[in-house]
């Protein structure tokens, strides 16, 4: 026992290197435990910004760079529009108009989320997202990337009922859609920094969104909104043949013309099949 020697109450070498070692323990314990509540807390920021899946990817967040260094990579890229809301918003008190667009990001980051896409960005009314990779359980990105999209569209009535409620029942969502390659990571300086995808994939879908708003599909939801997307985006959805097929359209920013396709009716997605529903 330390500093059990009869009538001397001096501590020995041997209780020194114990105490010693024993503090080191404790110490290395309590880092780890300080390490393990930082990294825990870190994912819970980080989850409200990306799906699981890119969580379980990133093997340690508690690095310098938190496994995220940009990387090119095939990437579905979406961009959605509130349609009619900027005119709408210049009549609106600030608080109701942030009511609003919380809304609307509420309803559109959930069937994003769900099909395993990413939120890169808000603006305002629009939102941007990619999806990439392929699993099991998830598919491939187009795949789910439309499969978001009809989503939207498709379900547009539920989140028009809130429309409705406040008196904005006119409005409507267009959504664009490319696939191609991308650098996606972590892209920032130190003071800010922004998991992201970058590419001209990225500026092509922002162009076919723009490009939505000149084709409108009666049968798709009340002519609520649509879905313009490319053809590498339709045939890595393995849905060429049944949505319409544009032909080649001169594109803002596009020296040549990208052939683009549109959802047809309210379409379902099963599988790695979109199939026609009666609306």
């Amino acid at each position: 026992v330390i500093g059990s020697v009869k009538g001397d109450n001096r501590l020995s070498d041997d209780d020194l290197f114990l105490i010693e070692h024993i503090t080191n323990v404790l110490s290395l314990f309590f880092m780890n435990a300080l390490n393990f509540q930082k990294e825990q807390s870190l994912r819970r920021v980080f989850q409200k910004y990306v799906p699981k899946s890119v969580m379980d990817s990133v093997n340690d967040l508690s690095s310098d760079n938190g496994g995220l260094e940009p990387k090119s990579t095939e990437i579905t890229s979406m961009f959605i529009d509130l349609r009619g809301f900027t005119t709408f918003s210049e009549s609106l008190p600030p608080e109701r108009v942030v009511a609003v667009i919380n809304k609307y990001i509420e309803f559109v980051s959930l069937r994003i989320s769900n099909a395993g896409g990413i939120i890169d960005n808000l603006m305002g009314d629009g939102v941007v997202a990619f999806f990439s990779g392929e699993s099991a359980e998830h598919g491939h990105h187009a795949n789910r990337a439309v499969r978001a999209a009809l989503g939207i569209i498709n379900e547009w009535s539920e989140f028009k009922k809130y429309l409705t409620d406040h008196g904005l029942g006119s409005l409507g969502v267009g959504v664009g859609m490319h696939t191609g390659r991308a650098v996606v990571g972590d892209v920032g300086s130190e003071i800010r920094t922004n998991y992201t995808a970058i590419g001209d994939t990225v500026n092509l879908a922002a162009r076919l969104q723009d490009l939505s708003k000149k084709y409108m599909a009666p049968e798709l939801v009340n002519n609520s909104g649509n879905i313009i997307c490319s053809e590498t985006t339709v045939i890595g959805a393995g849905v060429r043949d049944s949505w319409t097929d544009l032909g080649p359209v001169e594109v803002r920013g596009k020296v040549q013309k990208v052939r683009v396709f549109m959802a047809m009716a309210k379409s379902n997605i099963s599988g790695d099949k979109i199939e026609k529903v009666s609306a």
